[in-house]
């Protein structure tokens, strides 16, 4: 019987022992995911065609279609090979704008938002009709912003953008 007890209780350790590594290796690893997070502010700054000094921009889609526009802040290094880099001027914005907003085979909602890293600070800004991505941090400041991917079929009650934000 003790000798029964003693293997239960090695068993108990070795599988919380794993548990904590594997849960550990886990947390260790979504530390370096960044998200998008919703502004009307940066809806507004789109949609008025300002364009960010500080910042390079970038959009996904066709040259004259795109399905979404970024701007990486100077001090970051954005790593894709799916994001084309663009001399943005405003006229370009403006056609690119009015093009997202009269597109409502894609969605009828269009999302600004503040793309931020792990900590909650501001590295870029987006505008698409698509409001979810994946953002992840590099070493080096260098950072990964995945293309624009359609929302589920259900609304999300999180993308609800106040116009006094």
């Amino acid at each position: 019987m003790i000798s029964r007890l003693n293997n239960k209780n090695v068993w108990m350790i070795v599988t919380c022992t794993l548990f904590f590594i594997i849960t550990t290796s886990f947390v260790g690893c979504a530390n370096n995911f960044g998200r998008i997070h919703p502004s009307g502010e940066v809806t507004r700054m789109f949609e008025t065609y300002k364009i960010l000094p500080d910042h390079r921009y970038y959009y996904s889609g066709s040259d004259a279609n795109p399905r979404g526009i970024i701007g990486i802040h100077n001090n970051y290094t954005l790593n894709s090979r799916l994001w084309k880099p663009v001399d943005l001027t405003p006229e370009q914005l403006k056609d690119w704008i009015n093009f997202i907003l009269i597109d409502t085979t894609i969605s009828i909602y269009n999302y600004g938002a503040l793309i931020l890293d792990p900590n909650g600070n501001q590295v870029g800004v987006w505008y698409s009709p698509r409001a979810t991505t994946t953002v992840k941090m590099e070493s080096d400041n260098q950072i990964i912003v995945h293309t624009p991917t359609d929302l589920p079929k259900k609304p999300l009650i999180f993308w609800y953008l106040d116009p006094n934000d």
